[in-house]
């Protein structure tokens, strides 16, 4: 027999039940009457923390008017974006410095607004509850949006609270029926990545730590009855980190990003690569092999080296494709 469908989770009766689990209670539930400012959702007196709690549920892809911004930028940009991408999906993280910069600013603008949002409700709270030491939680939950992985959500929060939005001293972003599928997990799983922002408030030892269990845990009871608590994947999938550092990537081994003299496959595009040299945090890479229209199309450009990691370039280990990749190479710079 087919296992019954996983069930719907309603993001909010499911996040009050983990809160109580976690020794907290609900703002409003603690007030006498409706508060005239702008409340927070949740407070743990003992953790001294003050949550927020914001769902995801709109797919950026799904916004005509954000398609049609990115894709006036890509027409501004087309002669260049069309050597190195040529009909394939653009992607943001291989994009050179100065487009992806123009190219981020209308994806920002549409994540923001639920943090900055949040920052006030958070500071507010603050003031009423006579808590100002307290750890301001933000925990954003992803139920909608196929584009914002947590790769990207980390990206663009990073951006985004790095130097604004002071309230905020730590980010929760996971989900609750938005699956992600790895190669380790092809069924999907839900997701939990908590991240501290640079230079502010920390939560208690050990209070994040039994929040995210008592997530798992009520996820767990909630579909473990028709068969798919498989779907809860209990640790994170393989290349991505339960605690994501602060943007730049800090702490990453030497063979997590391009290194010179390599050759180098990029699964998406299915284009070949050699990295000629790293520099000052940059990455100078050369497009040696890409077909558009049956023509041998060649380019060179620099890219951030945090953005040139094993996850996006795969190093070509084979000799006879690094052989032929050489005689390219060799033909390309004569051609210079």
């Amino acid at each position: 027999m087919e296992p019954a469908p996983r069930p719907y989770l309603p993001v909010e009766p499911l996040f009050d039940r983990v809160v109580i689990l976690s020794g907290g209670q609900r703002i409003d539930a603690i007030l006498d009457e409706t508060p005239s400012w702008e409340n927070a959702d949740y407070v743990f007196r003992e953790a001294n923390v003050i949550a927020e709690l914001k769902e995801l549920q709109t797919d950026i892809n799904a916004d005509r008017d954000l398609s049609e911004r990115i894709g006036e930028i890509h027409y501004k940009h087309r002669k260049r974006l069309g050597v190195l991408f040529g009909r394939q999906s653009i992607r943001i993280d291989l994009l050179p410095d100065d487009i992806r910069n123009e190219m981020i600013v209308p994806f920002q603008r549409r994540i923001e607004g639920p943090v900055k949002k949040a920052a006030k409700q958070i500071k507010e709270t603050r003031a009423h509850l006579a808590m100002p030491d307290a750890c301001g939680l933000l925990v954003i939950v992803n139920d909608a949006s196929t584009f914002l992985t947590p790769q990207l959500a980390h990206f663009f929060f990073s951006r985004i609270l790095s130097k604004n939005h002071s309230s905020v001293d730590h980010l929760v972003y996971c989900s609750v029926n938005m699956l992600l599928h790895t190669d380790n997990v092809p069924e999907g799983g839900c997701f939990w990545w908590d991240s501290p922002i640079p230079g502010r408030r920390s939560p208690p030892v050990g209070f994040l730590e039994g929040l995210c269990a008592n997530w798992k845990r009520t996820i767990d009871e909630s579909v473990g009855a028709t068969g798919y608590d498989k779907h809860l994947a209990p640790e994170p999938p393989e290349g991505l980190s339960l605690k994501f550092s602060p943007l730049p990537h800090g702490g990453r081994d030497s063979t997590f990003f391009v290194r010179p003299g390599r050759f180098y496959n990029a699964p998406a595009l299915g284009f070949r690569y050699y990295c000629e040299e790293v520099s000052g945090g940059t990455a100078r890479m050369l497009l040696v092999e890409s077909y558009q229209q049956g023509r041998l199309l060649q380019a060179q450009f620099d890219q951030k080296l945090i953005y040139a990691t094993s996850e996006v370039y795969h190093e070509i280990v084979d000799d006879k494709e690094i052989a032929r990749l050489k005689v390219m190479l060799k033909r390309m710079r004569r051609s210079q």
